[in-house]
């Protein structure tokens, strides 16, 4: 079974490595120089030795920047993220997997296909390199000599995590017998040396805390060591905002071991692809469900000044019923990881989305729809949103709301999911009376998240999910439904921002790496840089409180007229100082001052128009710099000709606006019919797993 589905790609896979003799289009991308011993040895930044002679190497610049960028777009096409920290309330074995070293989350590649990529085979070179003093095979090997690789894994450590101290093998009690060797491969492009995320490697007898190996973290640099030596992965420092992206793998010897472990992780895999096809959890016996009596359930009613409410419920599900959904959000649970920053989001960074209609073929809806008929008297309710969020003690929410615009119709209701939770363990969720700061907002209630408690409320009610306790270890799991007044509405926005997630952009990116390696680098450093600066200038005025207008602030004519009384008094203060430098920073709110039009268009390509704080002039022009000095203007101004000549937008643009189309047209000719609506939606969604998937096995085609 495993030969038959990973045949096809690996032949795929080696077709495309002997590209390379034949073409030199991708020279800078990949050559087979990368995987010669000499080559590697010159780019052997550091060796350490233990005092029992086991050894840890340092490699830099081996992995082209265009190669690692693409083979971490590949993972994050194709990733399977769990966090895999220890569950005593976790009873299924295959829920949860982890091999002790604490990095809370993983992503598994079936280690079969990546050996076939060419970071495979860089990985495979670097082991056979420093493995040939202990062998006697000498490099360079075959792909069926050596050491092979049996298991591979995108990690992410963010500040806060609780990584251990663990050997990926058991010392062998001969020191000059290696069992494994194990690699790890660092992809953030801005890192810095407060940023920490160092990696550590300790001798034998852990009593004496020696560490004889202390390796910095650098984009592109891989580390290669005995898998028998006890490491720890440092987690970033707490004022670093970004998470630390890194790739795992281990490579082990003996054709029994390395196809019981190739078997057991593409086993892993293939049972998560049953989030697909089965149905949600507890789907059976719905028709039973009984009418529930509310008064009794009933814990807290609280309401606004401003007339939105929220009510408490206890008791609401069974525990078995609590325990199923809770061990099914973990085990299929399809997470994705947000750290973007603007001035609007919960930032909630750990999210996994769940299929609107199979949820609502489980038990848990005719509950749920109870719910809101109850808190509304509207029986109409429907869930265009289902999802489970986690969060952890040093995550950093912020109130928010879960409408666009103070006119929608929607509630939100959640559902606690985190066993043995008290007071002492924080995490509340907390309802404030404004969605922005003044001497009459206040708390109107807070919500301790105890094990199967629900809350429901209105999605313009003010609210956050509060991190939990800081020694609280655990993360707090909170199963999150929000609802739109009618189905109709309900299936159209959900059609609506499923349409968003389009794989057309994933196909510009295959092309432009297969046919300008370059041209994709420097977009992606660009970018990279870019985001980096608007991201802090986002959290400069979140620390300074500077009063910007959070987007769907509840009262905003008295919000907005604060803010203006505000901006006068600084400039008057300012033309009373002469001071300059104010003046330019007003400027630098806007749009860039007398930025050339050329220049704004590929500013605004580069950076996202998502926040409404904008760059200084000053970290603009550092941007347009670095984009012109990699050529990417030269490259607008083409596609900007180019696409004067044939009249019409780019390919992504206009596919964009063919979906639009495509959507409208479904809403027409389903007149209000929302079951019609929702079969299309339905067809979409398949449609989009198949895109994704053509494009997934295209990308492992270029790695």
């Amino acid at each position: 079974m495993l030969v038959k589905t990973v045949c096809c790609l690996l032949v795929c896979g080696l077709n495309i490595l002997n590209v390379e003799s034949r073409n030199d289009v991708h020279i800078h991308y990949y050559s087979n120089k990368m995987t010669e011993p000499e080559f590697l040895t010159s780019h052997l930044q550091a060796e350490y030795t233990s005092k029992t002679g086991r050894k840890v190497y340092v490699f830099d610049n081996v992995i082209p920047y265009s190669l690692l960028s693409a083979t971490r777009q590949y993972f994050s096409m194709d990733d399977h993220w769990r966090f895999v920290q220890f569950d005593e309330h976790i009873k299924d074995p295959n829920a949860k997997y982890d091999n002790g070293n604490g990095v809370p989350w993983k992503s598994w590649q079936d280690p079969t296909l990546m050996s076939a990529t060419r970071i495979g085979h860089i990985l495979k070179a670097m082991v056979d390199t420093v493995s040939a003093n202990v062998t006697s095979m000498k490099p360079p090997l075959t792909i069926d000599q050596g050491f092979k690789m049996t298991e591979i894994y995108s990690g992410i450590v963010r500040r806060g995590d609780q990584t251990l101290v663990h050997s990926d093998t058991p010392a062998p009690n001969c020191t000059s017998v290696v069992n494994g060797y194990s690699t790890v491969t660092y992809t953030n492009t801005l890192w810095r040396k407060n940023s920490y995320g160092e990696m550590l490697f300790y001798e034998d007898n852990l009593e004496d805390l020696d560490i004889f190996a202390a390796v910095s973290a650098r984009f592109g640099r891989v580390i290669v060591w005995d898998s028998a030596i006890q490491y720890i992965t440092r987690p970033p420092g707490i004022a670093e905002l970004a998470g630390q992206y890194l790739i795992f793998s281990r490579f082990e010897m003996g054709q029994g071991v390395v196809y019981d472990r190739r078997t057991k992780f593409h086993n892993l895999l293939e049972d998560m692809k049953t989030f697909y096809t089965e149905p949600f959890v507890c789907s059976d016996n719905v028709e039973s469900v009984p009418t529930v009596d509310l008064d009794k359930h009933l814990t807290l009613h609280r309401t606004s000044k401003a007339g939105e409410f929220v009510y408490v419920f206890d008791g609401l599900f069974s525990q078995a019923d609590l325990d199923a959904l809770r061990t099914y959000s973990i085990k299929y649970g399809k997470y994705y990881y947000d750290d973007h920053l603007d001035m609007s989001s919960d930032n909630v960074q750990w999210i996994a989305g769940f299929n609107v209609n199979k949820f609502a073929n489980s038990r848990f809806w005719p509950v749920i729809s109870q719910v809101a008929t109850y808190v509304s008297g509207n029986s109409t309710w429907y869930p265009y949103d289902v999802a489970c969020n986690l969060i952890r003690s040093a995550d950093h929410t912020r109130f928010h709301l879960d409408t666009s615009h103070t006119e929608e119709k929607e509630m939100t209701f959640l559902l606690y999911l985190s066993p043995n939770w008290t007071a002492a363990d924080y995490g509340e969720t907390a309802f404030m009376e404004h969605n922005y700061d003044s001497p009459d907002n206040d708390y109107v209630a807070e919500v301790v998240p105890m094990y199967g408690r629900a809350v429901i409320f209105t999605g313009n009610f003010p609210h956050s999910a509060r991190p939990p306790a800081p020694y609280h270890a655990g993360p707090r799991y909170t199963f999150a439904v929000k609802m739109s007044i009618t189905k109709w509405e309900a299936v159209a926005k959900t059609f609506s921002e499923e349409s968003r997630h389009s794989m057309l952009s994933t196909k510009e990116t295959i092309a432009q790496i297969v046919t300008d390696p370059e041209m994709y680098a420097a977009n992606q450093k660009v970018s990279t840089v870019a985001s980096y600066l608007q991201t802090k200038a986002v959290q400069q005025s979140l620390d300074h409180n500077n009063g910007m207008l959070d987007r769907g602030g509840d009262n905003e004519e008295e919000a907005r007229s604060r803010q203006e009384l505000k901006g006068q008094k600084q400039q008057q203060e300012q033309e009373e100082q002469g001071e300059e430098e104010g003046e330019e920073g007003e400027e630098g709110e806007g749009e860039g001052g007398d930025m050339s039009e050329e220049d704004r268009m590929l500013l605004n390509e580069l950076v996202s128009q998502e926040s409404e704080i904008q760059m200084s002039p000053e970290n603009q022009q550092r941007v347009l710099e670095m984009a012109k000095f990699h050529g990417l203007d030269k490259q607008k101004q083409m596609e900007v000709h180019e696409d004067e000549e044939e009249g019409k937008s780019s390919e992504e643009n206009q596919a964009l606006g063919q979906q639009e189309r495509k959507i409208a047209m479904w809403k027409y000719l389903c007149k209000k019919d929302a079951d019609c609506l929702s079969d299309y939606l339905e067809l979409f969604l398949k449609q989009q797993i198949k895109l994704k998937v053509t494009a997934t096995r295209d990308m492992y085609a270029i790695i």
